[in-house]
């Protein structure tokens, strides 16, 4: 986190750097987009790179420098060394067919839902929202 504090603070400075991401759990979503691109405004000359990696494997990247920072939804505690900072917080959203008897609900609590088939990310490629759901 130092490093991308560094990186971030020279770049501010006029430094051309760039600054190296990882990505967990197919989590490309809105806020993490919105916030690159005000990166890309406010810091054009900038480059952002991003990867996207299991939560291992952003482990072992950030061991070895590889990347600046890592983004995840597994909200448990860190380890290894390792910081963790909320940065954002979401709701679990389900996708269901339009008849499902969920649908009779204004709202689905996470125990419910569960008691109905689900088609969950692989085990190691979406490990943090796995995390999420079985804690």
């Amino acid at each position: 986190m130092d490093n991308a504090l560094t990186r971030v603070q020279s770049a501010s400075q006029g430094y051309r750097g760039r600054v190296r991401i990882a990505i967990a759990d197919s989590l490309a979503q809105p806020r993490l987009t919105q916030l690159l691109a005000q990166c890309r405004e406010e810091e054009p000359t900038t480059e952002i790179r991003i990867v996207e990696m299991t939560v291992n494997e952003m482990h072992k990247a950030l061991l070895h420098d590889e990347i600046d920072a890592g983004f995840t939804v597994d909200s448990t505690v860190a380890t290894n060394g390792f910081t963790k900072l909320r940065v954002w917080a979401e709701r679990p959203a389900i996708a269901i067919p339009t008849h499902h008897p969920l649908l009779s609900l204004d709202k689905v609590p996470l125990g419910e839902a569960l008691r109905h088939p689900l088609i969950l990310c692989h085990p190691e490629r979406c490990a943090g929202g796995r995390n999420v759901i079985n804690h």
